[in-house]
């Protein structure tokens, strides 16, 4: 096994060094106006994908939920490859490059594929693995255990009492901070609504490992209409999607290496006709709340009246324009392309905008400032506003959104070059470190299969680097706070074998 890993790292690394020389050699050169560059860069992302997917399905156990193949899988090929397509076919970016639109596309396609090959070679380095053998977790990790449902149903209703709190302090979703009161409480409940989806994905392995007697028909109702509700108080298109996602990944890792294809490809379904739906409902409904209450976080009574007039100008749609609208949205939502070829194409230009606003060097700035908590420091500059900066600032939006400029293009504004090859490397040593350790060593149990699965999906690809710091920091605060939780209600059981 280490000998292939070996190997795929050798090829990674000549890979990387030719595609630089020919990616230079084909920008001098196009023939009959036909983006050649492009369909070289799509082509060489696709070999990658293929070579990794390859390898893994040559492993023992091929996991979906494995770093590589799932950023592949939710990011890379629909962000990347789909799009990417579209654009090398003749398409054009929703956003004005104000330059040689072509030009900017191949670089683009160029830096997602340095971006990820760079990352293939950190996870294959032995440095992550070296790691992970050589921490130590807490025994907690390492003895077989299994959770109370009671446990964990308290820690449910506490995350969603949060959801609550914060919704009534006008603090849920993405707010813009000048309208929250209490920062210092916000910032402080804020980490622990995580326990709503943490208690899910518990729920759930416990459920599919231990055959638990409630029916799993009512329970997925109720996870459905509970996210619905959080959807619409959020104004996050992907929360119902998230929702479904959490519990295959807790059914997924309980029954791992035997899985039920089955059912896994049936609640992707369902997971698509709920995403879908989002993209439809909450879309329509964020439009008509900025139209009416314009920036103004709002009360729990006027998301209610602002829903129900969604739902009747919905209603007024005919089936098939619905349909056709949601297909269209979804596309639009393949967006980090443009937003990397945004930031690729203006980076350089619009520096000293980026200092006047605060949001030049701002991965220094957030993992610095990260480590410090708003209840020692009140005052404690604010970083959470810097995809509404980013937006404003790169797309000249007037209107209230976050967009960022992807971790390949977070990086690419402050480092440059070398700072996506070498940053994209320790994400890779990383993500290493994190599947080994809590996947790969030893048996996997709920609360090592819970803590990979949000600290992976801390990292947000389409934002900003330093969310696996940031966002997971906050994520590991709560899981620590939800093991003691367990801990002193006796919801944490350890399983002795006899001799």
């Amino acid at each position: 096994m280490i000998l292939k890993q070996h190997i795929f790292l050798s090829v990674a690394i000549i890979t990387l060094f030719l595609s630089i020389i020919i990616f230079f050699f084909y920008l001098t050169s196009l023939i009959y106006d036909i983006n050649w560059p492009g369909f070289f860069w799509l082509i060489t992302i696709s070999l990658l994908l293929f070579f990794t997917f390859k390898f893994q399905l040559k492993c023992k156990n091929f996991d979906l939920f494995h770093p590589l193949v799932s950023s592949a899988l939710f990011f890379i090929i629909p962000m990347v490859l789909i799009k990417g397509t579209y654009l090398v076919l003749g398409g054009h970016t929703s956003i004005d490059l104000m330059t040689n639109e072509k030009f900017i596309v191949n670089l683009t396609l160029f830096y997602f594929f340095l971006g990820w090959l760079a990352l293939t070679i950190g996870f294959y380095s032995p440095f992550g693995q070296y790691l992970a053998y050589r921490i130590k977790l807490p025994k907690f990790f390492k003895k077989e255990h299994y959770l109370k449902l009671s446990s964990l149903v308290i820690i449910f209703i506490i995350g969603c009492l949060c959801i609550i709190i914060l919704a009534q302090k006008k603090a849920f979703g993405a707010p813009l901070t000048d309208y929250i009161e209490d920062l210092t409480f916000v910032s402080t409940v804020r980490p622990f609504i995580q326990w709503v989806y943490m208690s899910l994905f518990l729920i759930s392995f416990e459920k599919s490992r231990r055959n638990h007697k409630f029916k799993w028909k009512l329970l997925l109702t109720t996870f459905f209409i509970i996210a619905i509700i959080f959807s619409f108080l959020s104004g996050w298109r992907h929360q119902i999607f998230w929702i479904f996602l959490l519990i295959i990944a807790g059914s997924y890792y309980s029954q791992y290496p035997k899985i039920k294809w089955k059912r896994l490809i049936i609640l992707f379904l369902i997971s698509f006709i709920a995403l879908s739906f989002s993209m439809l409902v909450i879309t329509e409904y964020r439009l008509i709340r900025y139209q009416s209450f314009r920036y103004e976080p709002l009360s729990l009574y006027e998301i209610h009246q602002t829903l129900i007039v969604t739902i009747n100008q919905i209603r007024q749609v005919h089936l098939f324009e619905n349909i056709k609208l949601i297909f269209d949205r979804l596309f639009e939502r393949l967006n980090s392309f443009d937003l990397l070829a945004i930031t690729l194409a203006k980076a350089e230009e619009l520096k000293a905008m980026e200092e006047a606003i605060g949001i030049k060097n701002n991965i220094f700035k957030e993992i610095i400032l990260n480590v410090i908590p708003r209840t020692i420091w009140p005052d404690k500059p604010i970083l959470s506003d810097f995809g509404l900066l980013f937006s404003w600032l790169y797309l000249g939006t007037p209107y209230l959104t976050w967009s960022g400029p992807s971790v390949i293009g977070d990086l690419y504004r402050n480092f440059g070059f070398l700072g996506v090859l070498f940053g994209m490397i320790i994400l890779g040593i990383y993500l290493r470190f994190l599947y080994d350790s809590l996947i790969k060593i030893g048996k996997i149990e709920p609360l090592k299969a819970l803590l990979y699965f949000f600290l992976y999906n801390s990292i947000n690809w389409e934002g900003q680097y330093s969310s696996f710091i940031t966002s997971g920091s906050r994520a590991l605060i709560a899981f620590l706070v939800l093991v003691w939780f367990l801990y002193i209600t006796r919801g944490l059981v350890y399983v002795y074998k006899k001799a």
